[in-house]
């Protein structure tokens, strides 16, 4: 895939384009309610459209069939506006799609590893098949048959044991007929086949579902040719060490294919990132922060380095035509930077730019960001973390001096109190100058080349001290 464009989709009303022209990875974090599981819907829709047809309209509805499929397709349209819904993959819009019948197309969602409901809370393998939203060669069609099912159990006990190293915990091909798998754990007497979340823990029943299907794709891609897996929030449930473990045990078994991964989890976003830079270099990768911007959702590439530069150099190209051009560059590129600081800060929800701004310069903010030796960005939590740690761990040995000095370092090399002057500048620049430059109000008194000056050279420093900091706390990995 090089591209999938959306309008009046869900939740865009504007164009949301997402690019892969060489077709790289895409790694996109945006939080619950910014569009993110919309972007997956797309996918969804343009390459399983008579699949979720069949889901939602009966099999004996035959008069009348095309008005259903209507009405289901205009369910996936922008709820505010009469204007038609555009979607397309590689410029081709999903009315004009023809599947190819060698074409490899993988989709993974949250409520693929955490099936709704008691009657789905058992492990079986080939309604998990039936689900999925899995397309592949023609020829594989038949494939799953009781040899396979073996070989995927097989496979994923040995990955549960060798790649997470979780010993005890054994999946079982039934022996009664009904298809669905036993899941046993060391020193109990019962297997157990139902309602599997009353006796084990959320996270490995979502590890082990997500084993499975991971393994189901190994066995019917075709590694010779192009392939796509889209994945949306699968890693929530598991912690840190897991996530690592899962991380590498992806990147490992999905080689070759392209990627698409959607997560509103921050912590897994930097976790990923880090591994993709130290690990995987050999991968191509794209990484995008979904914002809300202007009261739309906008895909921005994370790598800052170098933004406001660009603008400055456009504009001594002359790049903008007008002010109004320039005005509305330097005011998003502003809007995203404050995106990313307060991802840097863990703020946790990611509401439109204006109130970030608002808690970061309150007189009354809670928000810190500070930075310990080797520019490890470091939160309030993490300091939290440090003296909780500190006073229960039975070493009370100068422990008022020692807790004293974290603080007194944390305050010192606090990156966020230097900038709240800049970022109150620019606010007020954004307010008198920026938002009436960007939106062309006419009869407003033109905006000033030293207004943008200013607002450049603030945005410098912002972008700067962003830079400065690694993504990764490494003793959290």
């Amino acid at each position: 895939m090089h591209n999938i464009s959306v309008e009046n989709f869900k939740a865009f009303h504007r164009r949301l384009g997402l690019d892969s022209p060489n077709g790289e990875n895409v790694l996109i974090y945006g939080e619950n309610g910014s569009g993110k599981s919309s972007l997956f819907e797309a996918f969804h829709l343009y390459y399983f459209r008579e699949k979720i047809f069949n889901e939602r309209i009966p099999a004996n509805v035959v008069v009348g069939r095309a008005d259903e499929e209507d009405a289901v397709i205009k369910s996936f349209c922008y709820d505010r506006t009469n204007e038609p819904m555009m979607l397309s993959v590689d410029n081709v819009a999903y009315s004009g799609y023809t599947p190819a019948t060698d074409e490899q197309i993988f989709l993974l969602s949250y409520m693929d590893i955490h099936p709704q409901g008691d009657q789905q809370d058992h492990i079986c393998i080939r309604e998990m098949l039936d689900r999925a939203c899995f397309k592949y060669e023609a020829f594989f069609a038949n494939w799953f048959d009781d040899s396979a099912e073996r070989e995927i159990v097989c496979n994923t006990n040995k990955i549960l044991e060798d790649v997470f190293y979780i010993k005890g915990l054994k999946l079982t091909v039934s022996q009664t007929g009904d298809d669905i798998c036993t899941l046993e754990k060391e020193q109990r007497i019962d297997n157990k086949k139902e309602h599997l979340s009353r006796y084990f823990n959320e996270a490995v029943l979502h590890l082990v579902r997500f084993v499975i299907l991971i393994e189901i794709i190994s066995t019917v891609r075709n590694k010779q040719k192009p392939s796509l897996l889209v994945l949306d929030d699968c890693f929530n449930s598991l912690d840190a060490a897991n996530r690592t473990f899962l991380m590498r045990y992806l990147l490992q078994e999905t080689k070759g294919m392209q990627k698409i991964v959607l997560t509103h989890n921050l912590s897994y976003y930097n976790l990923m990132s880090h591994i993709l830079t130290t690990e995987h270099v050999g991968e191509v990768w794209s990484k995008y922060l979904l914002c809300q911007i202007d009261g739309g959702y906008e895909l921005k590439q994370e790598d800052v380095s170098g933004s406001v530069e660009d603008i400055i150099t456009k504009r001594k190209e002359g790049y903008y035509a007008n002010s109004t051009q320039l005005g509305n560059a330097i005011r998003q590129e502003f809007e995203v930077l404050i995106y990313r600081l307060s991802m840097l800060c863990n703020i946790g929800a990611m509401p439109e730019s204006s109130h970030l701004l608002d808690l970061m310069c309150s007189p009354n903010s809670s928000v810190y960001f500070s930075a310990d030796a080797n520019l490890n960005g470091k939160t309030a939590d993490m300091l939290v973390d440090e003296i909780y740690s500190n006073v229960t761990n039975g070493n009370y040995y100068h422990l008022q001096e020692r807790l004293k000095t974290k603080i007194e370092n944390f305050r010192a090399n606090d990156i966020l109190s230097p900038l709240v002057p800049v970022l109150v500048e620019l606010r007020l620049l954004q307010k008198v100058a920026l938002h009436q430059a960007s939106h062309g109000h006419a009869g407003l008194p033109p905006v000033q080349d030293k207004e943008f000056d200013v607002s450049l050279a603030l945005l410098k420093k912002i972008e700067d001290a962003i830079c400065s900091i690694k993504r990764v706390d490494l003793s959290k990995i």
